[in-house]
């Protein structure tokens, strides 16, 4: 089973899934207003939208970011591939822009 399909199913069954150092994944519902709780059915409530609140750790180091404006390329230069490496806990990542 895929790791979407198994974090889907917990958020189906009510779970909220937190993820050490990344963070906590939830769902959050609406309906419509009702005057009475008494005419609250099950079928008015719905999903909204995904939630996720990041993990402390994962935040200050975020908080830590420093950006850096590129100097711009010499004259005629064209490339097809930018190519950037990533620093994230120590260990260094190659992506594609």
């Amino acid at each position: 089973m895929e790791f979407s399909n198994i974090l889907a199913t917990k958020l189906v069954e009510g779970y909220n899934i937190k993820f050490k150092g990344i963070g906590t994944f939830g769902v959050a519902i609406t309906s419509k207003g009702c005057d009475k709780e008494s005419d609250l059915r099950p079928n008015m409530v719905e999903f909204s939208k995904l939630t996720y609140r990041a993990d402390s750790k994962l935040v200050k180091i975020l908080k830590k970011i420093r950006f850096e404006k590129e100097p711009p390329s010499p004259k005629g230069f064209i490339s097809k591939k930018e190519v950037n490496w990533l620093d994230i806990f120590g260990k260094t990542y190659l992506y594609l822009c």
